[in-house]
């Protein structure tokens, strides 16, 4: 799998996820609720959207030494 495909995969997974709570927010909007989305939610986009960033900046170095070893 290349890391565009891993990214996008990610990307798509994270974006899967955010619907989900908010269609699960409709039915359950209580104190576990929002315990829940403080403890797991709220801290997953900045780490996902960081592991986005790392993975491109891999993909542009694999892509140059790629470019080197070909050269």
């Amino acid at each position: 799998m290349s890391s565009a495909v891993g990214r996008a995969m990610l990307a798509d997974a994270h974006k899967e996820l955010s619907t989900a709570w908010l269609r699960a927010r409709d039915v359950w909007n209580d104190q576990a609720a929002r315990a829940f989305e403080e403890r797991y939610l709220e801290a997953l986009g900045p780490k996902i959207r960081a592991t986005l960033a790392a993975m491109e900046k891999l993909s542009d170095a694999t892509a140059a030494a790629r470019r080197a070893c070909s050269e």
